[in-house]
């Protein structure tokens, strides 16, 4: 794990008095990971704001009015942070209490049904509306913000035993409210993507925030192995930290979110605890730089694991399937994803059974025995692969060469493609046939033999040739997302998917952006199931690519509650590679929006591609007599396809 900042500040909230509804582990967490940053990332104790309201023991002096976690101390702290900071610096900013939700009090701005979020200190509520605002103005000052709340964001009764407390208020009544915060703040109001998130948090998408659950659940506290009580979100993010701290080596949201996760779901309270993050996934953690991920891959992480097999945290929805192979590697020889040079799998598992959100796999070799939760599985070996049929004759054996060997060079797991070079007589056609033109050009063929015309010139010779097999790798991942669709043996949720035609000036889109839009749509999703539902929404679009266009960037589902909506607005483009084809009479083209419904958080932006604009950017990624009750699906997904132009 390292820093590039300048500077480190951090803000640490804890309250375990609350003088009622008492909880026991803040403080803790806060020390805990005070202790982190003081230690491992050399924050001197001069950085660092603490805030807290422990059990005083007999004879224990209190503590100074000025340093109780009070609302009028934490915004005046977030104030004095911003003012002792400089553009580049990290604000870490962690709060350990209670959480509280009500009907909002900000219609204007959120709409008649939405609710407000709140984290309770000790004296008033701070509501998401006024929290967020500061801190967008902590972003706005180029200030690099890290904010993790270890506490409810739903409300709903506590749950007490002798171990276990939920971080949620029943009422209002339960703490003192905030005082009127005024109704008048929008947020962001340059924002032009009305991309809905469950929280007022983060809503310009400035700054990375994690939270310990989604809106629906409860954050809970219990007693940990050492014996202490403390948040479990909080437990296992300092513990991902420590770990990757040792590994030396720089570690973004979306590897520290992918390990929290895993690492919840082997916990007793996989079902009804699942954290969340919003912001750039590819943001390096306690850092100011960006990691893009440089090649194609799928990967996941161990849930839970034994001496003969393993359990991953993903499944079909993540095209995992029966008989895919594994890698599975110590995280200290990998970051970001990516395998670093000179090091070695564990162990290598076969897949044998694939649920929706989850799998098993046997061990094939190595060995189990010191794996852990957390670590990371690398796609090896597909159990299914893509046909091309080369359809070169022998004359041209030049390129027949140059095609031999780039298949063999550039050959990827994620994308394996099975080659042959005689006439299939078979009675499947390949997946796709390659030939050469009269141009001296390279030309792909589907099944039905229809000429794929869109796409980026290829020459037939050895610079073409790789590009040729990056091209197909692209267009099978493409198509594998194209072809997705749910188990239907089981019953879909219930909802209801609405794509409106809108106008492009009603819809708000900045002024450079109106000149390039077709149309203009919005896309409303309501759930009228009984139980939560997690959205996200793909784009498939004519040039090839693959963009995830809510929630934003490639965060992960976004939770909608029963008798909820969540909409966006979208803008239709045309994409550079289709713009001189565009100018001709009777163009048409398609965009395909994929809308997965899951019953569990997902992630679903290992889908993404980008369009087939630029050849130099192929190979890296950007982006009974009694019947019973038939099981529900825990994934689904809905398709819509828009035509531009409007027919």
């Amino acid at each position: 794990m390292a820093s590039d900042t300048a500077t480190i500040r951090a803000l640490m909230v804890g309250i375990d008095d609350y003088k009622g509804s008492n909880l026991n582990g803040c403080v803790r967490d806060v020390r805990i990971t005070q202790k982190i940053l003081q230690e491992n990332l050399n924050v001197p104790t001069d950085n660092i704001r603490t805030l807290i309201s422990p059990f005083l023991k007999p004879n224990e002096p209190e503590i100074d009015l000025k340093d109780l976690p009070t609302k009028t101390n934490v915004l005046n702290a977030l104030q004095s942070i911003s003012d002792a900071s400089k553009p580049g610096d990290f604000i870490y900013i962690h709060y350990s209490g209670h959480g509280a939700r009500t009907k909002t009090k900000f219609r204007a701005t959120k709409g008649e049904d939405a609710w407000d979020e709140h984290i309770c200190t000790l004296d008033e509520w701070i509501s998401d509306v006024e929290l967020g605002q500061r801190l967008d103005a902590l972003a706005e000052k180029d200030l690099v913000v890290f904010v993790v709340l270890d506490s409810c964001h739903s409300g709903g009764a506590t749950r007490n035993n002798d171990t276990t407390k939920a971080r949620c208020l029943l009422d209002e009544s339960s703490v003192p409210p905030t005082n009127g915060t005024p109704e008048a703040g929008s947020r962001s109001a340059g924002e032009r993507k009305a991309i809905v998130k469950n929280t007022w948090f983060n809503t310009s998408g400035k700054y990375n925030f994690i939270a310990a659950c989604q809106p629906h659940e409860y954050a809970h506290e219990t007693r940990l192995a050492d014996g202490e009580i403390g948040g479990i979100l909080t437990y296992h993010l300092v513990e991902s930290l420590k770990f990757y701290n040792a590994s030396k080596n720089p570690v973004t949201y979306k590897e520290l979110m992918s390990t929290l996760q895993a690492d919840l779901k082997a916990t007793q309270y996989a079902n009804d605890q699942q954290p969340m993050h919003l912001g750039n996934d590819k943001r390096v953690v306690f850092g100011n730089k960006d990691i893009n991920d440089a090649v194609f891959s799928l990967s996941t992480n161990v849930v839970t694991v034994d001496d003969t097999s393993v359990t991953f945290k993903d499944g079909n929805a993540a095209r995992i399937n029966v008989g895919d192979k594994f890698l599975i590697y110590d995280p200290f020889h990998a970051s970001m994803g990516l395998i670093l040079p000179g090091s070695g799998p564990v162990a290598e598992v076969r897949i044998h059974t694939a649920g929706e959100l989850q799998c098993s796999a046997t061990l094939l070799s190595g060995s189990l025995a010191n794996v852990k939760a957390g670590w990371l599985a690398r796609l090896s070996q597909r159990a299914h692969t893509a046909t091309v049929y080369v359809d070169i004759q022998d004359h041209e054996a030049e390129i027949l060469r140059y095609i031999r060997t780039a298949s063999v060079e550039k050959a990827n797991a994620l994308a394996p493609l099975e080659w042959t070079y005689h006439p299939n007589a078979g009675e499947t056609p390949p997946n796709y046939t390659i030939s050469v033109n009269v141009n001296k050009d390279f030309d792909i063929r589907d099944e039905s033999g229809q000429l794929l015309s869109r796409l980026p010139i290829v020459k037939a010779d050895e610079s073409g040739s790789r590009t040729l097999v990056y091209l197909l790798q692209h267009l099978s991942m493409y198509r594998a997302v194209m072809d997705l669709r749910p188990s239907t043996a089981k019953v879909p949720p219930k909802f209801d998917l609405a794509f409106t035609s809108t106008g492009i000036q009603a819809a708000g889109f900045d002024e450079d952006e109106v000149a390039k839009v077709q149309s203009a749509w919005e896309v409303k999703f309501t759930n009228t199931d009984t139980k939560e539902l997690y959205v996200t929404i793909l784009d498939l679009g004519p040039a090839y690519g693959i963009e995830q266009t809510f929630p934003d960037g490639d965060a992960d589902s976004v939770m909608v509650g029963p008798g909820d909506h969540i909409s966006t607005t979208i803008g239709i483009t045309i994409p550079e590679l289709l713009k001189d084809a565009a100018k001709k009479p009777g163009f048409r083209m398609e965009d395909v929006y994929k809308v997965f419904i899951t019953d569990k958080q997902a992630s679903f932006s290992h889908f993404t591609l980008p369009d087939l604009e630029d050849l130099r950017d192929l190979g890296s990624a950007k982006r009974k007599t009694v019947k019973a009750s038939p099981k529900k699906a825990p994934w689904h997904v809905a398709e819509y396809i828009i035509r531009t132009p409007l027919e």
